[in-house]
């Protein structure tokens, strides 16, 4: 690592693994939203389908009235697969690691 520092060489960062099925945290417009991978394809350019939840309540999230379906790309994946408990409303299980995850990701962004 030393040597690389020195020669300047910066390391790609690795795309996440999205399964198609398993709950992800998604940046998407200067927020974050759960959702559960519909579609995966190499072919779209590393585009993954989401289904996202919205909050329901203080720490509560649950499916929207119409679905909210959107194609984004992995880079966006901050979190995950994340695990979700009960039914309608969901709570996550890992959402104040996701919430630490995100307020560091916009402070390196300043």
């Amino acid at each position: 690592m030393l040597l690389e520092l020195h020669e300047r060489k910066l390391q790609d960062i690795p795309q996440p693994s999205v399964t198609e099925g398993r709950y992800y945290a998604v940046e998407y417009q200067k927020q974050y939203y759960y959702g559960r991978a519909l579609h995966t394809s190499e072919a779209e350019g590393g585009c993954v389908a989401f289904k996202f939840m919205h909050t329901a309540g203080a720490l509560s999230f649950d499916w929207p009235r119409t679905d909210d379906i959107d194609q984004v790309h992995t880079s966006q994946v901050i979190y995950g697969p994340i695990y979700i408990v009960g039914s309608c409303p969901f709570t996550i299980v890992q959402h104040n690691e996701v919430e630490k995850v995100y307020k560091l990701l916009k402070k390196s962004r300043k």
